[in-house]
C-alpha cells in the first residue's frame, strides 16, 4: 500500500485541509494494484474521479517520462509488502506529469494480508 503511518487519522486530517498531512493513496498489494482509498487532497492533485478510484490501477499513473526501473522498484515494494521510498514522474488523470516523492508502507488487512 502507498501510504504513511496511521492511515485513517492522516486521511481524516488531509480531508480536513491540514496542510501538514501527506497526500495519501491506499492500493491493493496484488496485481493490478488497484487503488482502494484516497484522501480528497490526493484526488484533487491527480484528478482521478472518486467514482473511478477502485476500478483504476495505480499503474495508470505511470507514463512515457516514468523511469521503468524506478516503477519496478515501486511495484516490487507493493507486491512484497515492504517499505520503500522513490522519487518518480507520475501522471495526472489528464496526462500532465508530476514529480512525486512516494513512500510505500505495508498495512495489514483484517484478513492478515
Amino acid at each position: 500500500a502507498i501510504m504513511a503511518e496511521d492511515p485513517p487519522e492522516r486521511i481524516r486530517r488531509a480531508e480536513a485541509g491540514d496542510s501538514k498531512s501527506p497526500i495519501v493513496l491506499v492500493v491493493n498489494a496484488e496485481l493490478p494494484y488497484n487503488m482502494c482509498v484516497a484522501s480528497s487532497t490526493w484526488l484533487q492533485a491527480f484528478g482521478v474521479p472518486e467514482a473511478e478510484l477502485q476500478m483504476t490501477s495505480v499503474r495508470s499513473l505511470v507514463g512515457e517520462g516514468t523511469c521503468r526501473d524506478t516503477a519496478q522498484l515501486l511495484w516490487s515494494a507493493i507486491s512484497e509488502h515492504r517499505h520503500s521510498a522513490v522519487r518518480m514522474v507520475l501522471y495526472e488523470h489528464s496526462g500532465r506529469p508530476l514529480l512525486a516523492d512516494i513512500e510505500v508502507h505495508p498495512i495489514n488487512h483484517l484478513s492478515g494480508r
